[in-house]
């Protein structure tokens, strides 16, 4: 049996789609092998406050840094912003960031409007799908079939 860090434990538990944001932790740490800081904005008014001042990136950082329950370090920590929906100014921060959009989908319904609209607004260089179709690169998104997720290195 895998053992559950503390922050898979927390978003297991964490909302109405916890098993969801399990699967998108595991999914994003075995993509980057990096430090992971799982940031909810799931019914969370103080975070969102954060992004309400302005976007100085070294006080949001501070904030993150406490958020997060360990230091970030650029180029070193994956931030996984979860429910972002909910904080438009926190959205709207995501462009002062090297932003990687990675949607899970595990169904049939594989549109990925949101990531689209993200990619259109932001243009990154990457955009990548986990899904049940197979692999398919279409030029401004990538996807990969999540039983390809345990082969990444």
């Amino acid at each position: 049996m895998e053992r559950k860090t503390q922050q898979e434990a927390a978003c297991h538990h964490g909302g109405p789609s916890g098993r969801k944001n399990m699967a998108d932790v595991r999914i994003r740490r075995k993509i980057l092998q990096k430090k992971t800081a799982y940031i909810s904005f799931y019914n969370n008014s103080e975070l969102k406050k954060v992004f309400d001042t302005d976007y100085d990136i070294n006080r949001i950082l501070s904030f993150l840094n406490i958020a997060a329950g360990f230091p970030i370090t650029p180029g070193d920590t994956l931030i996984i912003f979860n429910e972002i929906q909910n904080a438009p100014k926190a959205f709207e921060s995501l462009k002062y960031f090297c932003i990687v959009p990675i949607k899970v989908k595990a169904e049939t319904n594989v549109r990925s409007q949101s990531l689209k609209a993200f990619h259109e607004k932001y243009k990154p260089d990457l955009s990548v799908r986990f899904s049940l179709l197979p692999y398919r690169d279409q030029g401004w998104m990538t996807n990969i079939p999540l039983y390809a997720v345990c082969n990444l290195n």
